[in-house]
């Protein structure tokens, strides 16, 4: 498929079905509680799935699905890049933290955290909890969203101007998606302030790209890596804390996606 025809299709698609159904949402339900409205906009999370489902099928026939679906079921991807992909988010998050407290900052409250998780406010807790929370998130974004993201357009835009730069256009694109999420349902992206969101959701983009081809294009992986982000700061960990822990938290994704471009083009 040398045409981008299929990928401007693809990104036109997952705005409008997502956009649509988020907007309308926002106008005919302004009064919406957090929790409902995460429930009630995530069909727009499908929009990316849906639009690489309907493009695949339009311009591939049932060869390309066949091959869309086998990038979902490459779940051979070693015990390495399965740990990276569920426990390295939360990992890193508790680098950024630790950072934060080291420099003057105050730790995350255990007990507001759990209070708004509906949890005790001890530590075991929240930890048995992990396993629960990151199944719960997988049908949301991470399922929802990474057939399309990685599995369709990673893959095609990377074949005319490389990984990295594909990883850094998806990543922006990914990002802006999630616009009337940020501003008109707030609920749908945890209300994490917009000057922190959109550039690391496009650094994630190059993270992402990275995982993805060094699981030889598994969805699958990216998938757990979506969910791994997702469960992390379901905690609020970082978004409770203020300005200079998603400040630290910036960085450290600035630094890994340094890393991850640098190495895609060596390896290119």
């Amino acid at each position: 498929m040398t045409s981008t025809a299929p990928l401007i299709l693809f990104f036109v698609l997952s705005y409008a079905i997502a956009w649509s159904i988020w907007i309308l949402t926002a106008f005919l339900l302004p009064d919406l509680e957090a929790s409902r409205g995460t429930f009630i906009t995530a069909p727009g999370a499908w929009a990316p799935t849906i639009s690489a489902l309907l493009v695949t099928a339009k311009y591939e026939g049932r060869a390309g699905l066949r091959e869309l679906w086998a990038q979902v079921c490459r779940w051979r991807i070693g015990l390495r890049f399965f740990a990276m992909a569920v426990f390295g988010p939360s990992a890193l998050g508790v680098c950024a933290i630790l950072i934060h407290v080291g420099i003057g900052g105050e730790a995350p409250a255990l007990s507001a955290i759990a209070r708004g998780l509906d949890l005790p406010g001890e530590l075991t807790s929240l930890l048995v909890a992990f396993p629960i929370i990151f199944l719960v998130l997988i049908v949301g974004g991470p399922l929802a969203e990474e057939i399309g993201w990685r599995g369709f357009a990673q893959l095609r835009l990377q074949q005319r101007i490389g990984s990295g730069p594909a990883g850094l256009v998806i990543g922006l694109v990914w990002s802006l998606w999630h616009l009337p999420l940020i501003f008109v349902v707030p609920s749908g992206t945890g209300e994490i302030a917009p000057w922190f969101y959109i550039p690391f959701v496009t650094l994630l983009g190059v993270i992402f790209a990275w995982g993805y081809n060094r699981t030889h294009c598994s969805v699958f992986f990216a998938i757990l890596l979506h969910a791994g982000v997702n469960t992390f700061f379901a905690y609020r960990l970082v978004t409770a804390s203020g300005p200079l822990l998603l400040g630290i938290a910036l960085v450290i994704a600035l630094i890994l996606a340094a890393l991850a471009f640098r190495n895609m083009r060596r390896i290119a």
